[in-house]
């Protein structure tokens, strides 16, 4: 029963998409390439998709979208990059 139900959706939408010009592409296929993967997210990148996050939910907000208690200024601080300090060979 399940099944003849599936197969009268399925050819329900292809009828509507026949008959409204959509096209069926084919899928794209996502594979993770290895020459392209991160193995690391530094601190800045996470700062910075915060801060764009931060600025949709302030958007939000404003529009009163979502609620005012989903607000959230905070970002992490960041370390300052210290330099090693110099031996005495050196």
């Amino acid at each position: 029963m399940a099944q003849e139900f599936a197969d009268k959706e399925a050819e329900r939408r292809t009828k509507t998409q026949d008959s409204l010009g959509i096209r069926i592409l084919k899928p794209i296929k996502m594979e993770p390439s290895e020459d392209r993967t991160v193995p690391f997210v530094s601190d800045p990148t996470i700062r910075f998709e915060m801060s764009i996050l931060g600025a949709v939910l302030n958007f939000a907000i404003k529009k009163r979208y979502v609620p005012a208690s989903q607000r959230y200024d905070e970002r992490p601080k960041l370390k300052t990059m210290r330099r090693d300090e110099f031996t005495l060979e050196e």
